[in-house]
């Protein structure tokens, strides 16, 4: 009421006679908040690599046949690897070729030609691959393991370069599985080793050649698994599992802890001594 009166030219009964009304100005009402939705990520799914260079996917973490399967690379005497490589928060996959010490991407989840080619590394060091966001610009970049001397090379270029960090950690001229993951969650991955022997895993957080933030055992021992690395849980950080290529089960450690498996499943395949892989699968493309 009073400010219709106000707005009206009408005094105040308080105000002399003659004095000017006091004006009103009306504020502006900022518009109503409106929160964005929530950024909905796939689950990270699991996948097998086998003879003929065949991908065989899982979306989603249950016991069945992979419906996503596909041949990539000349299919024999290569490493499959899997990364982020475009930072579109999706995983696909590719394939090493030590002869060469040559990583082979693909941007899509499926068949065809390589998106990127890159050498780095010596084949004279027998390197192993090693893919990570080693830096947390959101894209995966490539390194070598060398086993001789139990060391790590590391590039944070999506070309051919030089690495940006060399380190050694782990024992020289073993048989452990060097492993990469972001164990705690700060966006950048660290490096690890699964000692086969006693089945156990050491990882660091960071890449340096420091004591193991995280050691302990999971999954019998000597029982020819091979280590998985995956956001199990989806919140950021990386866990291990294990794959038994004889029958095609998979073990998941929801913990960087001694513990029993906190999920197991089994992928129906005819691979067989097949490798595993995890990430997050985009629909494959045909």
């Amino acid at each position: 009421m009073m400010l219709a009166a106000l707005a009206s030219g009408c005094g105040d009964a308080g105000a002399p006679s003659g004095a000017a009304a006091p004006s009103v100005r009306a504020e502006p009402v900022p518009p109503p908040a409106v929160s964005s939705p929530p950024v909905v990520r796939p689950v990270v799914g699991v996948a097998v690599y086998g003879a003929g260079g065949r991908f065989e996917v899982l979306h989603q973490r249950r016991s069945g046949p992979a419906p996503a399967r596909f041949v990539f690379g000349r299919g024999t005497g290569e490493w499959p690897i899997v990364g982020d490589w475009n930072g579109d928060g999706l995983d696909t996959m590719g394939v090493y070729r030590p002869e060469q010490s040559a990583f082979l991407v693909r941007d899509t989840l499926g068949p065809g030609p390589e998106d990127r080619r890159v050498a780095f590394g010596d084949p004279l060091w027998a390197p192993e691959p090693l893919v990570g966001d080693w830096n947390g610009d959101g894209v995966d970049t490539f390194g070598v393991f060398v086993r001789a001397d139990s060391s790590f090379h590391l590039t944070d270029a999506r070309i051919t370069s030089p690495p940006d960090y060399e380190l050694m950690y782990g024992p020289p001229r073993s048989d452990w599985i060097a492993i990469a993951g972001d164990w705690d969650g700060d966006g950048r991955d660290g490096i690890g080793l699964y000692e086969p022997r006693r089945g156990v895993f050491h990882l660091t957080d960071r890449v340096d050649a420091g004591v193991a933030q995280h050691a302990f055992p999971f999954g019998p021992p000597a029982s020819g698994m091979r280590p998985v690395v995956g956001d199990w849980k989806g919140v950021g950080a990386d866990r291990v599992g294990l794959y038994d290529p004889a029958t095609g089960e998979f073990l998941l450690r929801h913990e960087l802890a001694a513990g029993a498996a906190d999920e197991t499943f089994r992928i129906e395949t005819e691979l067989r001594d097949a490798r595993p892989l995890a990430g997050r699968w985009p629909p494959l493309e045909r």
